[in-house]
């Protein structure tokens, strides 16, 4: 018997009117790993913000057909978009962000080429691997919190070009230990109704100093995350989160 808290994860051209198709990697979880048989219910999200409660009416070898039985909509996300732009870190510290902002609520996740980045700038096609790896860690992290909305990693972009996004957003942060950053907190409580945020975290060696000044003559507003230094992994999650939690969707 599957557990109710089973989430699967279903491409949105695999919908129809009143059934779905389980296909690949996730169909093989569903029938090798939790031993779906035919009449047993199961969770599925299409990543678009529908998610759904369907019944296995037949099996195969690497799918299975299922019949809809209810319809839920943007169930478990945020009501405000939360873009994290991440400075590139080493080794596998992106994995770790994309997995625990994933979680957290996050709604686009925008890798970021710093000054200081320490990571290598990869060949085109080494990217699109590392690429589509992140988003099978977004997949699995979207699964096991229940979300409906898939976040999207994007391809790496320059800093110069990540700053000039800033009027996209009704706000735009910058986390920032220098001199002249506010509280998150003092940051945020005027602005309420916000629907689109962007959240910039540097590499492990920060921002330049030019950085800093380009985006906030863009129009990010620099905040400090409290008096400790942090590792950039750490401050994409806790970022994420405290902006979450101001505007009332982590209580």
């Amino acid at each position: 018997m599957l557990k109710p808290v089973t989430n699967f994860y279903v491409l949105p051209e695999d919908v129809e009117v009143d059934s779905l198709i389980i296909r690949g990697d996730e169909a093989r979880h569903l029938l090798k790993v939790c031993r779906g048989r035919p009449g047993e219910v199961i969770r599925a999200s299409d990543g678009l913000g529908k998610k759904y409660v369907a019944v296995i009416r037949e099996i195969k070898p690497d799918a299975a057909r299922c019949e809809i039985a209810q319809i839920s909509r943007n169930e478990n996300e945020p009501v405000v978009k939360i873009t994290l732009a991440q400075g590139l870190p080493q080794g596998l510290k992106m994995d770790y962000i994309i997995e625990k902002t994933t979680e957290l609520g996050v709604h686009t996740i925008q890798p970021v080429y710093c000054k200081n980045s320490l990571s290598e700038r990869s060949k085109p096609a080494v990217l699109t691997r590392k690429q589509k790896r992140w988003q099978r860690l977004a997949i699995a992290a979207f699964k096991q919190s229940l979300r409906s909305h898939l976040p999207i990693v994007e391809l790496p972009i320059e800093f110069k070009d990540l700053v000039d996004r800033a009027i996209e957003f009704d706000l735009a942060l910058i986390a920032s230990p220098d001199k002249g950053s506010v509280p998150l907190h003092s940051a945020i409580k005027k602005r309420r109704n916000l629907s689109r945020v962007l959240l910039l975290v540097g590499p492990e060696a920060g921002f330049t100093e030019e950085e800093r000044e380009s985006a906030i003559s863009s129009g990010f507003v620099p905040v400090s995350l409290g008096p400790r230094r942090l590792r950039t992994e750490t401050a994409a999650q806790i970022i994420s989160a405290l902006v979450l939690y101001e505007l009332g969707e982590l209580q």
